[in-house]
């Protein structure tokens, strides 16, 4: 278990390692699963690794399958996780934004980021990458961020 002032390490690492992600927007064209698998998980297990605490375990697609979380009968499972035998601190939720149907992807991620902290997680995070052709873009993906508190835990959206 890790102690607060370990906890808000955590916490820190994870946002300087979101804010310092650039994808290239190739990357995403595999899909979320695929993306998370090829390039966030081994991202993640990298960053945690350096914290040289043993007992945290990076889940995700691609890699050791997450947790089941089951809220009013329904069943999430985040994109990926940071947790320990018995805590859980960082959730991930990844959306990409297409065209077809762009509002219920981010109401979506949006839905399920907040859901996260409410079962538990210290802090989650919604990645959202806007695919849309509508969209003006560059070959490197760039960010926008809001934090909302809600509660003691810290929900983070990228977009």
């Amino acid at each position: 278990m890790l102690n607060d002032r370990q906890l808000r390490n955590l916490i820190r690492l994870a946002e300087g390692w979101v804010k310092e992600i650039e994808v290239e927007a190739v990357s995403l064209s595999g899909g979320e699963t695929a993306f998370t698998g090829d390039v966030l998980l081994p991202w993640l297990q990298k960053k945690v690794s350096t914290l040289l605490k043993p007992e945290l375990y990076v889940r995700g697609d691609g890699g050791p399958p997450v947790q089941p979380l089951i809220w009013e009968g329904i069943t999430f499972y985040p994109d990926l996780v940071v947790v320990s035998a018995h805590e859980k601190y960082l959730a991930f939720e990844v959306k990409i934004l297409r065209d077809g149907d762009p509002g219920g992807a981010l109401t979506k991620a949006i839905g399920q980021t907040s859901l996260y902290a409410r079962l538990g997680f210290s802090a989650t995070f919604g990645l959202i990458f806007d695919q849309r052709s509508s969209v003006a873009r560059n070959q490197i993906v760039s960010w926008k961020d809001e934090i909302l508190e809600q509660d003691s835990s810290h929900v983070h959206y990228y977009y």
